[in-house]
């Protein structure tokens, strides 16, 4: 039997889950010399993968890193660094993974590698250019990311190449 106390913190627990307050937050990552904000809704899991645990997948672009076994299912990882050509170098013993949720669609469960973890912030803790101009890149004009600045995490960042196996010649 549940007494009154426990069922007013159940109920209160369910109600801090489903506040828009906090589904409105933003993971703040740090890859290279740039910050990414992940929106919260689109994170399902945020990992810390041995490099051990990595299995490389060679003959797939050079930003898929390999994939890892976690809770019964295989994670595709990807090193957004290397989406914009820039070389991450050596990779730690241990590598920081945001696993992106069933909000992303197709690209849920896949993890994107970022070299740090910051912070969790509201939509007013952000540059007010980097929710506003989510919406003008959404027209198809990309463009490599400011170094220093906050860029938004959106799945249009992975193409479809990502998945196709490349061949020898």
């Amino acid at each position: 039997m549940i007494d009154a106390a426990a069922e007013g913190l159940m109920q209160g627990e369910t109600e801090l889950t489903t506040s828009p307050s906090l589904q409105d937050r933003y993971i703040l990552t740090q890859v290279g010399d740039q910050q990414f904000a992940f929106p919260s809704v689109c994170v399902a899991e945020i990992l810390l993968i041995e490099r051990s645990q990595i299995l490389a997948l060679p003959f797939y672009d050079a930003a898929i890193l390999g994939v890892v076994h976690n809770h019964g299912r295989i994670v595709p990882l990807v090193e957004i660094q290397r989406l914009f050509k820039k070389t991450s170098g050596l990779m730690r013993e241990t590598v920081n993974v945001v696993q992106l949720s069933q909000e992303t669609e197709h690209l849920a469960g896949i993890g994107i590698v970022v070299d740090q973890i910051l912070d969790n912030r509201s939509p007013g803790q952000l540059p007010d250019e980097v929710l506003g101009v989510a919406a003008s890149k959404l027209s198809g004009t990309e463009s490599l990311p400011v170094p220093g600045s906050i860029q938004l995490f959106r799945p249009e960042l992975l193409s479809d190449r990502l998945w196709t196996p490349q061949y020898w010649h």
